[in-house]
């Protein structure tokens, strides 16, 4: 019988692996963790929106952060103002590690990842010196780009 890992290589040999990645990759690019993220755009909505600032931090404590990424959309303000507060979050150059060359080196045939952040985008171009297709999702319908 072949061993798990022997599986997960010969699907990456024969290019079927398919990676699922989270925080964890943005967490080694430098960007802050999910529950720091969440820390951040619950700071940001604050003016805007006390009662959901204060809600997203009790479900922070609680660690139900999915509840406080949803209540950062609930919140009293328009799409601008949630969008400009993702960008101050996630919108810093991430650190292209010698972890995250090794990791994009394996070359999946293709990632989901949950991230905001482009870590595995700017990771992929380094190690390859070309863009990756991605595929994005936002509120209104799915964009597709490529990263120059």
């Amino acid at each position: 019988m072949i061993n798990p890992i022997e599986q997960i290589v010969d699907a990456i040999k024969k290019g079927k692996a398919l990676f699922f990645v989270g925080s964890g990759v943005s967490a080694e690019a430098g960007l802050p963790t999910w529950p720091k993220a969440m820390e951040l755009l619950a700071d940001h909505i604050y003016k805007a929106d006390r009662s959901i600032a204060v809600a997203m931090k009790d479900r922070i404590r609680s660690l139900k952060l999915l509840e406080a990424a949803e209540l950062y959309y609930l919140s009293d303000t328009d799409e601008d103002y949630r969008i400009k507060g993702l960008e101050l979050v996630f919108g810093e150059e991430p650190q292209i590690t010698d972890n995250l060359r090794c990791f994009i080196g394996i070359s999946p045939s293709a990632f989901i990842t949950t991230n905001y952040d482009l870590a595995l985008e700017h990771t992929w171009s380094d190690v390859f010196h070309r863009s990756i297709l991605t595929l994005r999702n936002n509120k209104r319908n799915f964009l597709l780009h490529t990263e120059s």
